[in-house]
């Protein structure tokens, strides 16, 4: 996608992988999100997935779909997208994703309901078939006994 002008050029999750917070910023993981807003992009995407679906994997664990942007600058918000600067779209990014996952697994078939696990939430994302976690959590059962009753006041939002 990079030669092809599709990644944001932003970095995101600096340093993966680490038992502390925050991730060292001075090292860069060269990792860019890509643009939601072309349909291109999400055609490249989808082509990527495609491959795990022919292996028999069609639930899909799309994380950082904000998505996250640890190295901020004010000049990101002007980076130009497929639909405008990124500051004129941003808060779409998640839809746009999810929705794209959502409309070329519909296109390759229709006998199997769409999955997507989520980090963000939004108006009307049921419909894409789109279910919100809560983000990364400790494996612990005290970490659980808190992630039940949070699970719960959130669907009271209408949620899924």
């Amino acid at each position: 996608m990079k030669p092809k002008g599709l990644l944001l050029p932003f970095q995101t999750w600096p340093q993966s992988g680490l038992s502390f917070w925050p991730p060292r910023m001075d090292y860069p993981s060269h990792v860019e999100p890509y643009d939601v807003f072309s349909s291109e992009a999400r055609d490249i995407y989808w082509k990527h997935l495609l491959r795990l679906d022919k292996m028999g994997i069609d639930a899909w664990w799309m994380d950082s779909t904000e998505p996250d942007h640890l190295s901020f600058k004010e000049s990101d918000l002007e980076l130009p997208t497929a639909a405008g600067s990124f500051r004129s779209v941003r808060n779409a990014y998640p839809l746009l994703g999810v929705e794209g996952v959502y409309e070329h697994q519909r296109a390759h078939t229709s006998d199997r309901r769409v999955c997507i696990l989520t980090r963000s939430a939004y108006t009307g994302q049921q419909r894409t078939g789109a279910n919100v976690w809560s983000g990364d959590v400790q494996s612990t059962w005290e970490s659980f006994r808190h992630q039940v009753p949070a699970g719960l006041g959130f669907a009271l939002t209408g949620n899924p």
